[in-house]
């Protein structure tokens, strides 16, 4: 049977490497996603679905663009693939939002996704603006 100081001693050693791990981790670019640390910078309205994986390659990548209309909103769909269902599982969605200052529009996963054979994502920008994205899509 050990003693209490032993077992003293071992959560001394142990809780400044656990705080440093539980620090790092809150602030790591990699928890967090640096896209969505990028969205909070500059007040865009990105997608983010996923992680990219080893192994992914990109599928689609589309610009996602529809003018303003006066007054009312716009709207824009895109579906991934175009027909059918493909034989590749997507892991990782990404619409970025080229309108930053939070000017832009609004992305949203309405079918399918990551874990998926296809994704529908459904694009509606702010009254009297338009819409322009950056669609990636990675799968393996």
């Amino acid at each position: 049977m050990q003693s209490a100081s032993v077992h003293a001693t071992r959560v001394l050693v142990l809780l400044p490497l656990i705080c440093c791990v539980v620090a790092s981790s809150l602030y790591s670019p990699y928890e967090y996603g640096i896209l969505q640390q990028a969205a909070l910078r500059n007040n865009s309205h990105n997608l983010v679905e996923g992680w990219r994986q080893y192994g992914d390659r990109l599928l689609h990548r589309d610009l996602v663009k529809q003018s303003y209309r006066f007054l009312s909103t716009t709207t824009a769909y895109l579906r991934y693939p175009a027909w059918g269902i493909s034989n590749v599982t997507i892991t990782y969605v990404v619409a970025l939002d080229q309108y930053v200052g939070g000017t832009g529009g609004y992305a949203s996963v309405v079918d399918g996704g990551v874990g998926q054979r296809h994704v529908a994502v459904s694009f509606r920008s702010q009254k009297s603006r338009g819409l322009k994205f950056i669609v990636e899509i990675y799968g393996k």
